[in-house]
């Protein structure tokens, strides 16, 4: 069906425009070309469909056109990722103990606690948590005033969550060491 709505499509990439004829020609573009630029998808009449972030969506007009290239798309990453950086499932390759993560996916980290207890650990985190949060907002044309100082509670709270899943997994952090003068930090 997506093919029938944007029979042709535009992708610019750098100073490159390159015609695309259907989903699986956008998903190829994305992920060679996102590789060196962030991209641009528009219709003939000069429309912007879709941007990237390199190789991944950034916004997109179209949800419909958004579902039938994901399933697409997605498979693509999942090959080029492990074509890039080879294939992380085998744990004994890592030396790191095998945790999983809400669907099913395997992360990997020492079978140790993690120190986490300096503070300033997560400052930067929380700036890009602020920005993932913008991303949200933009997404579904969600205004927000005063972006370029992030909203503290709505940052911890993103990143609370992050937290969470890492723990619920059962890799184990440490928050405690070192934290006569201040607080624990909260985890939801």
């Amino acid at each position: 069906m997506a093919n029938e709505k944007y029979p042709v499509l535009y992708g610019y990439s750098g100073n490159r425009c390159i015609e695309l004829r259907g989903v699986n020609e956008v998903a190829k573009f994305i992920c060679t070309e996102g590789l060196e630029n962030d991209l641009t998808i528009t219709t003939p009449l000069d429309t912007p469909l879709l941007n990237t972030f390199g190789t991944f969506i950034n916004q997109i007009t179209d949800m419909e056109y958004r579902k039938e290239l994901m399933e697409v798309l997605v498979p693509m990453q999942m090959n080029m990722e492990s074509e890039l950086f080879g294939d992380d499932s085998d744990d004994s390759q890592t030396g790191k103990k095998e945790f999983e993560i809400g669907d099913g996916r395997k992360i990997f980290a020492e079978d140790t606690e993690i120190d986490v207890s300096d503070l300033n650990f997560f400052d930067e985190l929380e700036y890009d948590s602020w920005d993932l949060f913008l991303k949200y907002c933009d997404a579904m044309g969600i205004e927000v005033s005063d972006r370029d100082e992030p909203d503290w509670y709505t940052a911890k709270t993103i990143q609370d969550k992050v937290l969470d899943v890492i723990m619920e997994s059962g890799i184990k952090l440490n928050f405690d060491r070192d934290l006569e003068e201040s607080e624990s930090p909260s985890l939801g």
